[in-house]
């Protein structure tokens, strides 16, 4: 399928099998995807080796990756996981040498064997308080990383075994720039502002900053 550039999924799928996608080399649009909401697995090496896809919006429907699923997408820049994942898997996004960040639901307790492995700019990861187990060469060839999260888990601790730099997540957003674009209907800041940060003294379309513990 190496001519392939454009797939539509159809809304009844439950399911992308092992290797659907495999060596699909000129893939770069995915259509009906993110908002399919019956996919509950994507399977073994279902996207790998898709050098020219750039981006993934994942339903939050999928409960399940296999093992390397997103292999050497060597293009692939934004990643937005499926907030029902409880695992990352081995291998996951070996290889994915443009992409440089990624955030990690809550409930996710796994990071398997090189799921963020072979990238040298990988440099931040948001990791929750929900990951217990992260495996030794998970980051393998991070030169870099900066890890995202929570005081006294077990994100800081391996962080702090690896010699990764570890950023406490409330302080982390604590010293972030914000700007409000609107607070009609729904409040929308660039990026998304901590959740009671106080906005009722701030004008739209102007930068403010987030007191600490709000």
């Amino acid at each position: 399928c190496s001519s392939l550039n454009t797939v539509t999924l159809s809304y009844g799928i439950t399911s992308i099998p092992d290797y659907t996608f495999y060596r699909c080399t000129s893939l770069k649009t995915i259509n009906n995807f993110s908002s399919n909401n019956k996919i509950t697995s994507i399977g073994m090496s279902a996207f790998a080796n898709c050098t020219a896809l750039e981006s993934i919006t994942m339903p939050n429907s999928v409960t399940t990756l296999g093992m390397s699923t997103f292999y050497c997408c060597e293009a692939l820049e934004s990643v937005t996981l499926s907030n029902s994942l409880t695992s990352i898997p081995d291998y996951a996004f070996d290889v994915c040498t443009n992409l440089k960040a990624i955030s990690l639901p809550d409930g996710i307790t796994r990071i398997g064997e090189g799921a963020f492995g072979d990238i040298e700019n990988f440099n931040t990861i948001f990791i929750p308080s929900s990951v217990t187990s992260i495996a030794d060469n998970a980051f393998s060839d991070a030169k870099a990383l900066t890890v995202i999260g929570y005081k006294g888990s077990t994100a800081e601790t391996y962080a702090k075994t690896k010699g990764y730099n570890f950023i406490d997540v409330d302080s982390y957003f604590d010293s972030m720039t914000y700007t409000l674009i609107s607070k009609g209907g729904s409040v929308i800041t660039k990026p998304t502002a901590p959740a009671g940060s106080q906005l009722s003294g701030v004008a739209e379309g102007t930068e403010f900053s987030v007191a600490p513990g709000s």
